[in-house]
């Protein structure tokens, strides 16, 4: 059976050798899923880049070359390449860096599903798709050339949006929805704008969980990237008013950060937070004890790194232990939140369940929610029972 094939259209405007690391990477990894590479040079200022990509194309055939009259900005070039052909087909940033592998993945997981209507990898700098650390870039060295490890995920998680350095269109879809929007003019969330048109036919936009692609960043636009990113980030909402907001409900979900935490894991501690604030303030308690001892044994386990959280006269007896307690931050930067003896209030148990954190909640005694009298303070037990 002849293998799968996509093309791959990469628009070029700067930074010769950035877009000729790209441009190989492409044709050495890719293998027999390529189809053709289309470059569309749109007329950039470098005047060395032209005879470059002349050059690529006269040594391999399977690169096909669009000169651009004029700079059309990415979105038309973009579309120049993306209507060309009859294949699924790859949008591609020049400052990218492909691994082997990447598109025989992102193919498999479009043949997954028929409702997929697009597929972006995982990244160093990809927004939704960055791993580590999700929504925040990391240097492209610390993956290069290493296992991600994210072999027993899932293939791919559905999300709110697509992310524009690296996607995978089915020919079907674009058929379906025609290309980017014109109107996002230079560049930036036209791929929102075309991922939200897919949702509402009711297509699904994924990530693939085991394919890699680096990413530089922020290359072609320059000091003009805010300002574009805000004009088009006001056609975007008025058009899509819920858009924000189901981005930050996918922030929220354990799904979002499935794939940052396991290639996280392969290289660094997971990051555990106690959080005792529902522990009484006052000391010398059995709970406070317990949570003494869970601390001196949880925190010389290796591959864990632990904060606990923790407020008053036990914070400060802890501290003295040699177990100091993290800020608040330790909560929000967590892969596991270990709750000590239920939420101290209403607001904090509400926190801890729109926490994309692994969850896990230790009640060691139930008299205190059972018995009023247990604590002296009427309101807080009340709270301290409800947030239970």
């Amino acid at each position: 059976m002849a293998a799968r094939t996509a093309d791959v259209v990469v628009p070029v405007y700067r930074d010769v050798e950035l877009t000729r690391r790209c441009l190989l990477s492409v044709l050495e990894r890719s293998g027999p899923s390529l189809g053709e590479l289309i470059v569309v040079d749109d007329q950039g200022p470098d005047e060395a880049m032209r005879p470059m990509l002349r050059a690529l194309r006269a040594a391999w055939p399977s690169v096909r070359l669009l000169e651009n009259e004029g700079n059309l900005g990415f979105v038309g070039a973009a579309n120049r390449g993306l209507l060309l052909g009859e294949r699924d087909v790859v949008v591609l940033n020049s400052d990218t860096e492909v691994t082997l592998g990447w598109l025989e993945e992102l193919l498999a997981v479009l043949d997954a599903d028929p409702r997929i209507a697009a597929v972006c990898p995982l990244s160093n700098h990809g927004h939704l798709c960055s791993v580590p650390e999700l929504n925040r870039p990391t240097p492209a060295e610390a993956l290069r050339g290493q296992p991600l490890g994210t072999d027993g995920l899932p293939r791919f998680t559905e999300l709110p949006t697509g992310v524009g350095f690296c996607m995978l269109f089915r020919r079907a879809a674009l058929d379906l929805l025609g290309a980017f929007d014109p109107r996002y003019g230079k560049g930036y969330n036209e791929e929102n704008d075309w991922s939200q048109r897919a949702r509402a036919a009711g297509l699904k936009v994924v990530r693939a969980n085991r394919a890699l692609v680096l990413h530089e960043g922020e290359v072609s636009f320059g000091g003009a990237r805010e300002e574009l990113d805000r004009y088009n980030a006001r056609r975007l909402v008025g058009r899509y008013p819920a858009f924000l907001a189901h981005a930050r409900d996918f922030d929220e979900t354990v799904d979002s950060t499935l794939a940052a935490r396991a290639v996280r894991a392969r290289s660094k501690p997971v990051r555990v937070c106690v959080d005792a604030r529902g522990l009484a303030a006052e000391r010398g308690t059995e709970a406070q004890r317990a949570l003494a001892a869970f601390l001196h044994a949880v925190r010389g386990e290796e591959g864990l790194s632990v904060a606990a959280l923790c407020e008053g006269p036990l914070a400060e007896e802890l501290t003295r232990a040699g177990l100091p307690c993290g800020d608040p931050g330790a909560l929000a930067e967590a892969d596991v939140v270990h709750v000590f003896g239920g939420a101290a209030s209403i607001a904090d148990a509400m926190s801890l369940v729109r926490s994309s954190a692994h969850l896990a909640v230790t009640f060691l005694d139930a008299v205190p929610f059972e018995v009023p009298a247990f604590d002296p303070d009427p309101a807080r037990a009340r709270e301290r029972r409800a947030a239970a």
